[in-house]
Order: C-alpha cells, then sequence, then structure tokens
C-alpha cells in the first residue's frame, strides 16, 4: 500500500476539485501511515516525458489517517498540476526535492505540518516551484514558512494569493533562503509569523503585488506594487470586496503566468487567456471581483 509511483510520461485527469477525491486508505500499514500519496520520480521529465496531475483532490485527513504528504517530487523529476486540490496532510502538501513543480488553478489549504517547514509546500534542493494563479490559505509549518517554504533554488508566484497561513518561527506566507524570488500580481498578506521572510536572497519583483509589511533585503520593488500594513479585503472564498484595494490594480497587460523552459532552465513570461475580468482590468490575487448584480 505504497505511494502511486509515477517515474515516465503520464497524465492523470480527474473530474475537478471535490469530484474526484483520493483519501487515506483505512488498510493496516497503507500509505497514510508512512509516506505519500503521490511520489514523481525523475523519470518524469527525461526526455519529452511529461508527468501531469489535473482535476484532483487529496484529501489527507480522513478518519484520523493522514498522509505524509500528498505528492514528493524527487530530485531531477518534473509535475505539472492544474485545477487541483491539496490538503489535511501531517507534513508538506507537497515536497520538492530538487525537482521542478509548475502549478496552476490550484488550492492547498488547511494543512498542519506537524514536522516539517512549510505547510502547503516545501522547496529544497535548488528546486523550482512555480505557482499561478492559485491559492495557498490556513496552513501552518512547525517552524518557518507556514504558506512556503525555500531554502534554495528558484520560487515564481503569477496571480496567486497567499493568505491565513501560520509560522511557529519565521515566515508565516512564504520563507526565502537562497533562493531567487519572482512575483507578479500575488497577495501576500494576513499571515502569522511575519508575512514574508528571506535570508541570502535576491528578490526581482515583477510588479503589481499587494505585500502587507513586507520588509526585503536585496530587493526590487517596482514602483507598481502596494504596500500595504492591513489585509485585503477578501471573502471566504477569496474574492475582493466592494471596495477592496486590490480590485483592477493588477498588470493592465492582463493575467501572465510563469513557465519553466526546460531547454535552457530558464523561468519565461507566458499570457495566459481564459481568466474572466469584470473591468477592464485585472485585479491583484487569484480570484476576480464580481460586482452585485444591478
Amino acid at each position: 500500500h505504497g505511494p502511486l509511483i509515477i517515474s515516465k510520461n503520464l497524465k492523470i485527469t480527474g473530474a475537478g476539485q471535490g469530484q474526484t477525491i483520493i483519501i487515506p486508505s483505512n488498510l493496516a500499514g497503507a500509505v497514510s501511515s508512512n509516506g505519500p500519496s503521490f511520489e514523481i520520480g525523475p523519470g518524469c521529465g527525461a526526455g519529452n516525458s511529461i508527468c501531469e496531475l489535473s482535476g484532483i483532490s487529496i484529501r489527507s485527513s480522513v478518519g484520523g489517517r493522514k498522509f505524509l504528504n500528498a505528492i514528493k517530487v524527487k530530485t531531477s523529476a518534473e509535475l505539472k498540476m492544474s485545477g487541483c486540490e491539496v490538503s489535511g496532510t501531517r507534513a508538506s502538501g507537497i515536497y520538492n526535492n530538487g525537482g521542478k513543480v509548475e502549478i496552476y488553478d490550484s488550492y492547498i489549504h488547511d494543512i498542519n505540518a506537524q514536522n516539517s517547514f512549510g505547510g502547503a509546500i516545501q522547496n529544497r534542493n535548488r528546486g523550482v516551484l512555480i505557482l499561478n494563479n492559485s491559492i495557498i490559505a490556513n496552513n501552518s509549518g512547525v517552524g518557518d514558512g507556514g504558506g512556503v517554504y525555500s531554502d534554495s533554488g528558484l520560487v515564481a508566484l503569477s496571480g496567486s494569493t497567499i493568505v491565513g497561513n501560520l509560522a511557529n518561527n519565521n515566515g508565516g506566507g512564504i520563507y526565502i533562503s537562497d533562493t531567487s524570488l519572482r512575483m507578479r500580481n500575488t497577495i501576500l498578506a494576513g499571515n502569522t509569523g511575519s508575512n514574508c521572510y528571506t535570508i541570502n536572497s535576491v528578490i526581482p519583483l515583477d510588479g503589481y503585488n499587494y505585500l502587507q509589511n513586507c520588509q526585503w533585503g536585496n530587493s526590487t520593488f517596482n514602483v507598481n506594487n502596494i504596500l500595504a500594513s492591513t489585509p485585503p479585503q477578501l471573502d471566504s472564498n477569496f474574492a475582493p470586496l466592494n471596495g477592496s484595494p486590490v480590485i483592477d490594480r493588477g498588470d493592465p497587460a492582463g493575467y501572465t503566468a510563469y513557465h519553466y523552459v526546460r531547454s535552457n532552465g530558464q523561468v519565461v513570461d507566458l499570457p495566459m487567456t481564459g481568466r474572466a475580468i469584470n473591468s477592464g482590468r485585472i485585479d491583484i490575487g487569484a480570484v476576480e471581483y464580481v460586482p452585485p448584480p444591478l
């Protein structure tokens, strides 16, 4: 009853968040006792192979049993996630140990990482983590990084919302050490244990972020960022409330994702379509404001 090991070209497609649900087994010695739900091996990313999870929910907190991690990505492996949900694990929801993880339109929430840094995501061993149009909310880490923890490599966040996370030490939202961080159109606010904490990291912010009490050394703050002392007003679905300062304050060029190019190891901009915009300009964060009906 070990994890599902994916080590070559494979795409698993579910019916959507909350419809295709993976839960821990009740069998003795099942994966929930000692390992992740999915393990992504180095064959993912070799040659032209593509390994992808789409439209599934991994909900770990069921009947007192929990997965250690929902997903573990091993060194040199690559994984794309789209439209997925991860919740309830007893360590980091996603553990990236030197691989490349690219996440779109996903929701990682309500994880209490009892034995690890990085409640939602832990990025180690010079891993690459890219998060696009996704929500990281209400997670906690036992030490640093309630939402995201990275001790090396690269982290890129675009069109995302990181709120309501807690770290016992530093970086309630994100903790970055020896890591290159890029951010665009992202909300980083309302976290406990400081919203953002960095050590030995160069942080070129690409603009149009809402940052609460973020004081980063060695950083380039684009003038289009909102540097705030209070969280933005969001509803229970993480959409801006009427009057929120993030409404119509996103990139005028529209929603642009980050994308990792395997051939040269670079992160590039990828213009995206399909995100509904309720006025002429995108909002900051993962969810758009919806005006009340007239």
